[in-house]
């Protein structure tokens, strides 16, 4: 039975912190609209530690080995919602299967950082500018159907996870280049595709003192009452349930897309700050079992993780306080969405899985060892190269300072330390 790592603990104490302050926050959104969204979340949450436990007792090195099918058969789901896709807001994203609405976009996130995963675990894999093509073309296939949802929030996710992982995989300097070329002439084309609703988001955030009340009331409603609840909220909250921003129903989507301004409304500065602090340790410790791992597998899986949930949770509470353009996006772990909350589970899962594993972690103290031994068998093989054998009577010599290396029966190599000088002498 293998020993629990520290790291694995710690993702958990953070888990429950997030998902109690979720439930907390659901309770109270719950109780303004005459909900019962508090027992929804804790069904949902149940629901998604069990999965979450199942991926972890599983290796994640089989889920990367099969990164293909994982990716190709989600890309599937996503390719059937333009066809069965259930439409809510205008947007075509959701399947409903028995009932239960099911956002393919989700577990694709997690799917894409895997096969990632299986495609750059080699070093060579990135050093060419042809060998790009691959994850390429796993990017553009589901940021395009995404994207004709439409999902800009979702897709914009996919982005710095790949180049997180590329930059990780160890990406040229020519690729970097050509990577940023083509980026920018994509993102001119990308923004004069983009619809005039999504536009106008665009601006009304950007040029937020421009807009008349006319405007604020149209496009800028959702931004302009996310940042009346952070702005009443003060230091300390109003107390939960207390919010009247909360209470009189003025902001939308609050209990999913602008759960961070009822945070702050609610428990203030201090809130806001504590969940805060609580992703950054979260992030943090999924980049240290990354930094700690030699699997390269297991070290891109964690980097495209942490990309992920760190990137989500900074485009969430950006567009709550105006500085990200208004998008449709979650914060993990504490919006109501029972996909989104699986999937985060389960990809928080997976870098447990990679830290649980000690024969592929390196720590400090066997890495000194390691290097001593290094420098001791590159020492010992340098001198004697520089310093040709010594002869008493005609026979070599053994030296007592030096550790010498000589073949055993069975042609290994063994180490031998001798006090003394003696000549060698043949076996008869």
């Amino acid at each position: 039975m293998k020993r629990v790592s520290p790291h694995e603990v710690f993702l958990l104490v953070v888990l429950l912190i997030l998902l109690g302050m979720g439930t907390v926050m659901q309770v109270s959104i719950g109780d303004a609209q005459g909900l019962d969204r508090g027992s929804v979340f804790l069904r949902w949450a149940a629901l998604a530690l069990g999965v979450g436990f199942v991926v972890r007792v599983i290796p994640y090195k089989f889920i990367v080995r099969n990164g293909a099918i994982i990716y190709l058969g989600v890309l599937g789901l996503l390719a059937l919602v333009p066809i069965v896709g259930h439409v809510v807001f205008n947007a075509r994203r959701w399947i409903v299967i028995g009932g239960v609405s099911f956002q393919p976009s989700e577990p694709m996130k997690i799917a894409f950082v895997i096969f990632m995963a299986r495609l750059l675990r080699h070093e060579r894999s990135v050093k060419r500018l042809r060998s790009l093509v691959a994850p390429g073309i796993a990017l553009a296939l589901p940021l395009s159907l995404i994207l004709s949802q439409p999902d800009l929030g979702t897709s914009l996710l996919f982005i710095p996870t790949a180049l997180a992982m590329l930059f990780v995989a160890g990406i040229g300097r020519r690729e970097i280049l050509v990577i940023l070329l083509g980026g920018l002439l994509l993102g001119g084309v990308g923004y004069s595709a983009l619809r005039p609703y999504q536009k106008e988001r665009i601006v009304s955030t950007f040029l937020r003192e421009r807009l008349t009340r006319a405007e604020r009331a149209r496009e800028g409603y959702q931004l302009e009452q996310s940042l009346r609840s952070v702005a009443v909220g003060g230091v300390f909250g109003q107390g939960l349930g207390e919010g009247i921003q909360n209470r009189l129903n003025r902001l939308p989507s609050r209990h999913n897309d602008f759960v961070f301004a009822v945070i702050a409304e609610e428990l203030g500065l201090v809130g806001a700050a504590f969940l805060m602090g609580a992703f950054l340790l979260l992030l943090l410790t999924i980049l240290r079992i990354a930094q700690r791992t030699r699997d390269p597998q297991g070290r891109l899986l964690c980097t495209g993780l942490g990309t992920l949930f760190g990137f989500q949770a900074f485009v969430h509470i950006g567009v709550n306080l105006g500085i990200v353009p208004t998008t449709g996006m979650t914060l993990p772990f504490v919006s109501a969405g029972g996909t989104s909350l699986c999937v985060s589970v389960a990809g928080l899962a997976l870098a447990a899985s990679v830290a649980r594993h000690p024969s592929r972690v390196l720590s400090g103290s066997i890495l000194r060892e390691q290097l001593g031994r290094l420098r001791l068998v590159l020492g010992s093989r340098s001198g004697r190269s520089s310093h040709p054998p010594r002869l008493q009577g005609g026979k070599p010599m053994v030296d007592s300072s030096s550790l010498a290396e000589t073949r055993n029966g069975k042609g290994a190599w063994t180490e031998t330390s001798h006090r003394g000088s003696r000549p060698a002498t043949s076996s008869r």
